[in-house]
């Protein structure tokens, strides 16, 4: 019989949402998202499989949200707080995420933006790093993408197309409603 986990698995695929749109899907390792969750590895693979599990886990909670915290209230987004994840503000990945918020700044997304830039550089790693070769992948996003209202579609592509430009360090003009 398994044994129960005993850490919030949301927190950890948070935790490891961060790590992956720092360093993208392929130049992340099992040891950054170690560090990152403060996880021992083998609970990562209990968990997860593989790290391409724990993208999936990632990708798949990281949509789901879109809509969720669209219609959320703000009183309802502090549940689950109390952290069971150690936090660690010297880490590697802290240092690095600071460090890429001074290098590329946020870009600009209208104020009733369906897509959080979380959303767009999850969807922009997953596009350009796993779905030409992952049915699964494709299909998740494909999933998703048919959910959006089509007032929200239309802006998808400029989105994805300013957000891959930002993640390049190439400055963007800011969205305008």
């Amino acid at each position: 019989m398994a044994r129960p986990r005993s850490f919030d698995e949301h927190k950890v695929l948070e935790r490891c949402r961060e790590v992956f749109c720092v360093h993208g899907y392929d130049a992340t390792s099992i040891d950054d998202l170690v560090v990152a969750t403060g996880l021992k590895r083998g609970s990562l693979y209990q968990a997860f499989g593989s790290k391409r599990g724990v993208f999936l886990k990632v990708l798949q909670s990281t949509l789901n949200a879109t809509f969720r915290n669209k219609s959320a209230n703000k009183s309802e987004s502090s549940e689950g707080e109390g952290d069971d994840v150690p936090t660690n503000t010297t880490s590697p990945l802290a240092q690095s995420e600071a460090s890429r918020k001074t290098i590329r700044p946020e870009p600009q997304l209208p104020a009733n933006s369906l897509f959080s830039v979380d959303v767009l550089t999850v969807v922009t790693i997953a596009c350009l790093e796993l779905a030409p070769h992952n049915a699964k992948v494709r299909d998740i996003i494909a999933q998703w993408r048919s959910l959006i209202p089509p007032e929200h579609a239309v802006l998808l592509p400029q989105a994805l197309g300013d957000n891959l430009l930002n993640r390049a360090g190439i400055a963007t003009k800011p969205m305008t409603d």
